[in-house]
């Protein structure tokens, strides 16, 4: 009775690792790849806003700066990938910066300063979400 018991305690311990692997498995890997897509979305949001910073800079007492059609696009591209892969509490953060990029200006209601440190929290706030900062 106690050989039987072991061998059929075997054959269920061995049924679900069969089971069970490829589920966990597939689990960490939606995980990793999800986090993987929210540093990407990071970055190419961070090299966008450089751009549009560093531009502004240059631009301050000639007018402003005016992003042109292929900025918009690139922002909107990622802007879209960030509200889908992060919860609605950090895009608010995010929005803030968003509504001090314009079709026609650059930041909309305040300095190239107020927009780095809007850009920032924006920032911490997605970086918080990922888990790499507290």
């Amino acid at each position: 009775m106690n050989g039987l018991t072991s061998i059929l305690l075997g054959i269920a311990a061995t049924l679900l690792t069969i089971f069970l692997t490829p589920r966990l498995q597939h689990s960490f890997w939606k995980d990793q790849r999800r986090e993987e897509l929210r540093l990407a979305a990071i970055n190419k949001m961070n090299k966008l806003l450089a751009e549009f910073i560093v531009i502004s800079y240059e631009m301050v007492g000639k007018g402003g700066y005016k992003p042109n059609r292929e900025f918009f696009v690139a922002f909107e591209e990622t802007y879209a990938e960030i509200k889908a892969l992060f919860a609605d509490v950090t895009i608010q953060e995010f929005k803030k910066v968003e509504v001090m990029i314009g079709p026609n200006l650059g930041p909309q209601g305040g300095s190239v300063n107020d927009f780095v440190k809007a850009r920032d929290a924006a920032f911490r706030a997605l970086y918080r979400e990922v888990g790499l900062i507290k």
